[in-house]
């Protein structure tokens, strides 16, 4: 895993080094004047900006960013901005969500491409988000209105995943320690890449590693380089190592993709190949380019996208209920008879999925404590705004919207404590039966988004992460070792991410129902 990173970081040869230094006497030089870059007329909270370098104030939000924007929203009666790991950023409590989530103004397109540096070379894929809609009308399209037979897919290559990734690792008594690469994000990417481009390109190991390894990498050289200063970003980028591996990933990874649609095109026809009618399951380039309307669309950018977003939102929530299920172990016999009680005599589709309300609760209180940043609604402003309590939000504004109210007992009773049934039991209220599933955004529960931008996939990444912990649930037992009192999740800025200080173990297990049978009930997807 990430042998594309191995291959990069190298010392730098002399002409790198003097080339650096100069980079770095000018940063120092630009560093005593960077002021302007604070939004006038806010708050700033966290730091005292007089004596503070935005380089010091960002390390300091990386260590200590829940506090800093929780206290802050609890301290300023209004919006306020903090320094956050890409600079100054207006941050405002959720109650402005509502008036802001539909707003035209905003653009969250731009603000990922900002936060993911899409001008920058490697960073490619992020680029993709600036084409209209073509990403969230492919996803909107061709995933959400197809779960059925994508459940029926899903099923067959979560099987086979596991019997290719989870017995290869050393035992002891017969645990194997779960190793987050390899069996969340392998196992991940393995699904996507069979949904998006087909059973072909799933027995590519060259390109299931390289998308594997873009969607760590990418995240590693997004940290090193927000660390910088915009002005030096252009030039400093192609000396960081992190920089240098996503580029080299990236250039992989689209020589793939390119080959890919030119084996398509030679095998169906000029004509007809990647034709909007070839819409099928497995024919992600072809949903694109039907999207695109002929436009000038990269395909390769947009695949990187589309793995990049499948991946690292779906396998961090996969792997952090999988800690919840070994930190509090009596929920794995509750769900496995949920999972039992509802699998017998259905077939495997969403419907029958969904009826499973205990799994969907529990990996609703774990994104509510965990969810996978601390900001949400991020968002930048592409003309002034004035707010319902005269608040200006200025043009060109980086503005995030914070759940603040996330551990609020009136909220939510005890919130600080993991409640599995949480969700469970608020769906049993008259007429809220839908208002708490997983898939729901409230502006106290958006851990898809919230808004026009809610995640557009989050209703295939939920069938998805469920039908792997269905086979996962079934298949294995699971412990974790670790201090009792270690908290399951860790901050790096405002991500969340699962404490590497708790290691999980899986154990082969007895099932009580062959997984496999089920697809006898089951009806065939399509030709794909």
């Amino acid at each position: 895993m990430l042998q594309h990173l191995k291959l990069v970081i190298t010392d730098l040869n002399l002409y790198q080094a003097v080339a650096l230094a100069g980079i770095l006497a000018f940063a120092i030089s630009w560093s005593l004047w960077e002021t302007e870059s604070y939004y006038p007329g806010f708050e700033v909270y966290g730091v005292e900006k007089e004596s503070v370098s935005l380089y010091d104030a960002k390390q300091k939000f990386m260590t200590d960013a829940r506090r800093i924007l929780f206290d802050g929203a609890a301290k300023i009666n209004g919006v306020f901005q903090i320094v956050s790991a890409n600079g100054p950023r207006l941050i405002l409590p959720s109650n402005y969500a509502d008036e802001l989530k539909g707003h035209k103004n905003l653009s969250a397109r731009r603000l990922i491409a900002t936060d993911l540096f899409s001008h920058i070379p490697g960073f490619e894929a992020a680029r993709a988000l600036m084409h209209s809609d073509i990403i969230v009308d492919t996803i909107r399209k061709n995933l959400t209105n197809s779960l059925g037979p994508i459940a029926t897919i899903l099923h067959k290559e979560t099987a086979t995943g596991i019997d290719q990734m989870y017995f290869t690792t050393e035992h002891s008594d017969g645990w194997r320690k779960y190793d987050e690469k390899q069996h969340s994000i392998g196992l991940v990417g393995m699904l996507s890449t069979r949904i998006f481009l087909g059973p072909e390109m799933v027995k590519n190991k060259r390109w299931l590693a390289i998308t594997t390894d873009y969607t760590i990498v990418l995240m590693i050289a997004a940290r090193a380089l927000r660390m910088w200063t915009p002005v030096l970003r252009p030039i400093v980028h192609w000396f960081l190592p992190e920089c240098t591996a996503l580029r080299r990933v990236s250039r992989d990874a689209r020589n793939i993709i390119d080959d890919e649609v030119s084996r398509i095109e030679a095998h169906v026809g000029q004509s007809d190949a990647l034709s909007p009618s070839k819409s099928s399951i497995g024919n992600s380039l072809g949903w694109m380019r039907a999207a695109a309307k002929g436009t000038n669309f990269n395909l390769g950018d947009g695949q990187l996208f589309l793995s990049f977003a499948s991946l690292h939102t779906t396998s961090d929530l996969l792997t952090k209920t999988l800690v919840n299920l070994c930190t509090f172990p009596e929920f794995q016999d509750l769900l496995r008879n949920e999972i039992l009680d509802t699998l017998r005599g259905q077939s495997f589709d969403p419907t029958c999925i969904s009826q499973m309300r205990l799994l969907d609760s529990f990996m609703k209180e774990t994104q509510r404590l965990a969810p996978a940043s601390l900001s949400l609604m991020n968002r930048l402003v592409e003309k002034k705004i004035t707010l319902h309590d005269g608040t200006v939000l200025p043009n060109g504004a980086l503005i995030s919207v914070i759940p603040s109210r996330l551990y609020d007992d009136e909220i939510y009773p005890q919130a600080t404590k993991f409640d599995g049934y949480r969700f469970l039991e608020l769906r049993a209220r008259p007429g809220e039966e839908t208002h708490h599933q997983l898939v729901r955004t409230n502006i106290h529960q958006a851990g898809f988004g919230y808004g026009n931008h809610s995640c557009p996939g989050r209703f295939f990444a939920s069938l998805e992460i469920k039908i792997i912990l269905i086979h996962l649930l079934l298949r294995f037992d699971w412990r974790r070792e670790g201090s009792d009192n270690s908290p399951t999740t860790i901050f790096s800025g405002a991500e969340t991410m699962s404490n590497p200080e708790i290691t999980v173990y899986y154990k082969e297990r007895l099932t009580e129902l062959d997984l496999k049978s089920i697809l006898d009930l089951t009806p065939a997807p399509p030709d794909t």
